[in-house]
């Protein structure tokens, strides 16, 4: 019989193996178009006799497809830095529900909040 702390560690690991075979995405291909980043204010935080100016950084993100432009943001946290992409680079993207996931130009994959879907009219 195994011991306890043996079983207990297989349990453990047990949704962690489950989770990575559920992530497996269905990559579609569109192009980086555009980014930009901005701040505003988040709010302000007193220190002592100060107040300190807590700024809420996002950067923005627009990616072409065949069919729609879709834009998303990332929150960028402390000394966090945006996603690296090349603008009118290649970019492999999945859509899910109000998320997009995409991988950047360091192979990583990013999660992104999806802020707007425009159709692509003719010409």
């Amino acid at each position: 019989m195994m011991p306890r702390w043996v079983v207990i560690f297989m349990l453990a690991g047990l949704p962690v193996i489950t989770l990575a075979v559920s992530t497996k995405r269905d990559w579609k291909e569109g192009t980086w178009r555009d980014s930009q980043r901005f701040s505003e204010t988040r709010g302000a935080v007193a220190l002592g006799p100060s107040i300190v100016i807590v700024p809420k950084v996002i950067q923005q993100f627009v990616i072409e497809t065949p069919e729609y432009f879709y834009s998303a943001e990332q929150r960028l946290k402390g000394k966090h830095k945006p996603l690296p992409m090349t603008v009118n680079g290649s970019a492999k993207y999945v859509l899910d529900n109000d998320t997009i996931y995409v991988i950047g130009d360091d192979g990583k994959e990013y999660k992104l909040a999806l802020t707007k879907k425009v159709l692509k009219t003719g010409k």
